[in-house]
């Protein structure tokens, strides 16, 4: 039988799927047109922890162990600007600074930007800090519609590695 009461579990301050920010920016400290103080995303996805098992049999059982770890990834969809600002941003990050329209490939480097991912407390003040160096991954893709509504997008990164971690 648990121990606890129903005043133990309304005295618990329980997470908030809003309470997030996030912005993206490049090595100038300066984000996609307007959006260089903040960023309108719409949802984010962080991968924390990745883990692989490796399952083995044994007498007359099966067991698991964890073997290895994967990637991080960080996945954002965001609502554009009515001259696509971040569409545009990302799209020449992409076929300018690390493709070179199609003349070659700068190392990760040269063209990594920093994805900074903060949460909030119910005041609104960060709590946790995260600030990754990412590349783009995957497909950005221009989808229109006949509705009248926000235009959103989705954009995949890999992390190259952590800028900075921190909680406060």
């Amino acid at each position: 039988m648990a121990d606890f009461s129903m005043e133990s579990v309304r005295n618990v301050d329980w997470a908030k799927d809003y309470l997030w920010d996030c912005r993206l920016i490049d090595r100038s400290n300066s984000g996609p047109g307007q959006f260089t103080n903040w960023f309108p995303a719409t949802t984010v996805n962080e991968n924390l922890a990745t883990t692989q098992s490796f399952t083995f049999e044994a007498y007359l059982s099966s067991y698991s162990v964890p073997q290895s770890t994967s990637e991080t990834t960080v996945d954002i969809s965001f609502i554009d600007d009515s001259e696509h600002s971040i569409k545009h941003w990302i799209s020449d990050w992409v076929n300018k600074d690390i493709f070179g329209e199609g003349k070659f490939v700068r190392t990760a480097h040269e063209c990594v930007r920093y994805l900074q991912v903060r949460m909030l407390d119910a005041q609104r003040k960060p709590t946790k800090e995260t600030v990754y160096m990412v590349i783009p991954d995957g497909d950005l893709n221009f989808s229109g519609t006949s509705e009248s509504g926000s235009h959103e997008n989705t954009i995949s990164f890999k992390v190259l590695g952590i800028l900075s971690q921190t909680k406060k």
